[in-house]
């Protein structure tokens, strides 16, 4: 394993963040492939495999709720690309964070952040 794998961990998810709020400022979405292939992600599921997409995106989420529950989860606006759906981690991340709370609707929840996304100012 590389010795400067945490530093760009760090480097990549600050490229990704980027990024995504440019997508934001478009109201748009954008595809996991899309990340993945942009910035060299992967889907994961392999111990050796590199930097997994859904770890990089729910970790900005994760740095957003830090900064405060006003800030909304910017990974709202990364969808699968032929679906057009969020992942479940989305859903899980939400749920760990206290967003979402058991039995409510999730994609009324998905959608209501995305607008969220959409109009927060970076």
């Amino acid at each position: 394993m590389r010795k400067n794998v945490g530093k760009d961990v760090v480097n990549i998810r600050k490229d990704v963040r980027r990024r995504l709020i440019e997508v934001a400022g478009k109201r748009e979405t954008i595809a996991y492939s899309e990340l993945m292939k942009k910035f060299g992600l992967t889907r994961g599921g392999h111990p050796n495999s590199k930097v997994r997409v859904g770890d990089v995106v729910g970790k900005i989420s994760e740095d957003e709720d830090k900064q405060g529950k006003n800030n909304p989860m910017l990974s709202a606006i990364v969808v699968h690309k032929d679906r057009k759906t969020i992942g479940d981690g989305f859903y899980e991340l939400a749920e760990h964070l206290g967003r979402l709370e058991k039995g409510q609707d999730k994609k009324a929840f998905w959608k209501r952040e995305q607008e969220r996304v959409w109009k927060h100012r970076y």
